[in-house]
């Protein structure tokens, strides 16, 4: 893709350059998946995988339709990142998973009572909905994912199990967890320019209109004023030894991925704050965690003016009723610590 699709003798045929395409041995061409696979469907008079009437034929192109318009988009920004074809976007991402549950919400309704989408047996629907979603069943519908859609599975399970489906796609190996797309490497700050090469590049600045003072009252009064300067005290934050927790790369993993469970355990393999809004209107309360380095709260945080408003509790993150607790807060759960989450804020 990319370069057979765009050589003159492809386009003559296929204008748009895209795939897939079809040429059958008298010349006749086709694009565009659906109409291919009905070209396909159709070579054998007894077929059944058009339908046995109208209303089935109907609904087989229903379902057929839903498979291009609805998981199509869904793919483009769920999948392709993480094969490589799209930068990664979060918000695209999370869209995308949103609108998934929604369709196959819908597709699973419908197989609570079916075993196939059209009648009894095997159609074109069936086929161009396996086609649709096997990417997503190997690549990021993992087994808590997939608890949701329980009938979809069977059904997905059944149908790529067949000979048929087999000689296309092998053995179908689930997913056994989300595999997430890795994000863009952020670029390095670029080096500040050496005193000579910004000399060397800075312009003449135009003559100022405002009248020079005397040398020596210029002198006194930048005297006077590097007087009044104090020099800054080292940030105690500054003397504390290195530490191998890398607090940019935790902020990256939190943003990119599903809270649980890839960011949650991302952070306790690893070792910021969240602030949630829990209760009801004239009834809530404010509680979260930050996570500091060192032992003490630093100047940054208790010269807030709303510092005196809190109550700051040190915590055993080693302990497995903590670590709970933080990752509630960290996904903003609906209900935590028995109150409705309202609203959150993260500092990072």
């Amino acid at each position: 893709m990319g370069v057979s699709n765009k050589t003159p003798e492809f386009l003559k045929k296929f204008p748009l350059g895209k795939v897939p395409a079809f040429e059958g041995a008298d010349g006749f061409t086709l694009f565009e998946s659906s109409a291919i696979t009905y070209y396909a469907a159709t070579h054998k008079d007894s077929t059944q995988l058009l339908g046995k009437n109208k209303k089935e034929a109907a609904l087989i192109h229903q379902w057929i339709a839903l498979a291009d318009n609805e998981f199509s988009p869904i793919a483009a920004a769920w999948l392709y990142p993480i094969f490589g074809y799209y930068p990664f976007d979060h918000k695209s991402t999370e869209k995308a998973k949103a609108d998934a549950k929604k369709v196959l919400s819908v597709l699973d309704a419908h197989l609570l009572h079916h075993t196939f989408f059209v009648g009894e047996t095997v159609t074109l629907a069936d086929i161009s909905l396996v086609s649709a979603l096997v990417g997503f069943y190997k690549t990021v519908f993992s087994p808590e994912f997939r608890a949701s859609f329980k009938n979809v599975t069977r059904w997905f399970l059944t149908c790529v199990n067949q000979p048929h489906f087999k000689t296309v796609y092998g053995e179908v190996a689930l997913a056994t967890a989300m595999k997430v797309a890795k994000p863009a490497e952020e670029k390095p700050a670029s080096t500040p320019a050496s005193p000579k090469t910004a000399k060397a590049e800075k312009k003449e600045k135009a003559p100022s209109a405002k009248k020079e003072k005397p040398k020596k009252e210029a002198d006194e009064e930048e005297e006077e004023s590097y007087a009044d300067e104090k020099p800054k005290g080292k940030n105690p934050l500054d003397l504390l030894p290195p530490s191998t927790f890398v607090l940019d790369a935790w902020k990256r993993m939190y943003s990119n991925n599903d809270t649980r469970p890839t960011a949650v355990d991302w952070f306790w393999a690893n070792a910021f704050g969240s602030l949630c809004v829990l209760g009801k209107d004239n009834a809530n309360e404010i509680a979260g965690y930050f996570v500091f380095r060192g032992d003490g709260i630093p100047a940054e945080v208790s010269d807030s003016p709303d510092f005196e408003s809190f109550n700051f509790t040190k915590v055993d993150t080693s302990d497995k009723k903590v670590q709970e607790d933080f990752n509630c807060y960290m996904a903003w759960d609906e209900v935590i610590d028995g109150k409705k989450f309202a609203d959150g804020k993260v500092f990072k």
